[in-house]
């Protein structure tokens, strides 16, 4: 629901793109047409030809040999070169690549409602088990990249002091400052969307119920909009429910982006309960009687009570809290019919 920009951590994600995947394809495609001429039936894979003493080892060879070794559950990154190289044609590679390009193009300018594309078994766990689960916290590969460790500790701490943001962006319910409850979440579900695992504007720091949400990939129905594009909270009405005791989201449903993306992070089934609404209602109360004392009707600066709100952004059930004080005459109400 909140706004978000993640800055920082693109110019560390940029580097991944620029150094490791974008030369990772070259030489899968420099490899598969050793393959296809059989310039390499003397080696007994991918493995082995790169760490040959007779190849050149300048730079992008030595992080690719570092890259390729890499095992997941004793299985080696290169035995999906292997595979993919021995069953798929120059064509079909190529294209890959041009899709990857295509969609983190497509996401560096915030389009989230991108076409899916059906990606290979092995490419699909290089981008997605490789490369975001191993390589994000690997020291080995950070250091070659950028002389230096990085992390998901580090993520976290870019992404919350660039946007001074102690909640969960997606649903406001909860926070993310305990280690237990923040996690990166990918937008675009990695398995849809392989390619852009370690995309900068498809991470985002979340709680844990957000990033665990069932059924995530089954969900996602373009077009859609993400907390990169805008503060969506401000879109959607928060009503409160007395006799059914909880708290409705209200919204124009002809907004697909935006109906698509509350359907997407179930919000509806978040508020729709009576615990979101008894947090609610302690803190309507809690804000209003502060906030009230010592005023009369007359004099009451409802301008300034939202101003008030607005510096304890911090809190969460921020945009529920001050839909319902949109309208303190609705509120004063409300509060005498409880």
């Amino acid at each position: 629901m909140w706004k978000v920009t993640n800055e920082e951590n693109k110019k560390v994600l940029k580097i991944f793109h620029k150094k490791l995947i974008i030369p990772f394809f070259d030489e899968l495609i420099c490899y598969k047409n050793l393959f296809d001429t059989k310039t390499v039936t003397s080696y007994s894979g991918i493995y082995d030809y790169y760490n040959s003493k007779f190849l050149k080892q300048d730079k992008s060879k030595i992080l690719f040999r570092k890259v390729i070794g890499n095992k997941i559950n004793g299985k080696r990154l290169a035995e999906n070169i292997d595979n993919l190289i021995s069953t798929k044609s120059m064509r079909y590679i190529k294209t890959q690549f041009k899709y990857y390009l295509i969609q983190y193009n497509q996401l560096n300018h915030l389009n989230f409602s991108i076409v899916e594309r059906k990606v290979d078994d092995d490419l699909k766990e290089i981008f997605s088990k490789y490369f975001y689960e191993k390589f994000f916290v690997s020291e080995t590969i950070w250091n070659l990249l950028i002389g230096n460790t990085y992390d998901r500790k580090i993520f976290h701490s870019k992404f919350k002091k660039e946007n001074d943001l102690n909640v969960c962006p997606y649903c406001d319910t909860d926070t993310i400052t305990n280690n237990g409850n923040k996690e990166i979440e990918h937008f675009l579900p990695r398995s849809k969307y392989p390619f852009l695992s370690m995309h900068p504007y498809n991470l985002i720091s979340s709680c844990h119920s957000c990033n665990k949400s069932e059924g995530k990939s089954a969900n996602y129905f373009t077009p859609i909009i993400s907390p990169f594009n805008k503060q969506i909270g401000d879109n959607i009405d928060f009503s409160i429910d007395n006799f059914n005791k909880k708290v409705d989201l209200v919204y124009n449903l002809t907004d697909k982006e935006l109906d698509n993306y509350i359907k997407l992070l179930k919000l509806k089934d978040k508020y729709n309960n009576q615990e979101i609404y008894d947090l609610v209602n302690k803190k309507g109360k809690r804000y209003y009687s502060y906030y009230y004392k010592g005023y009369s009707n007359t004099n009451f600066d409802s301008n300034l009570f939202l101003s008030y709100l607005d510096f304890n952004r911090e809190e969460t059930l921020y945009f529920s809290t001050k839909s319902i004080f949109n309208d303190l005459n609705r509120y004063d109400e409300y509060l005498r019919i409880k």
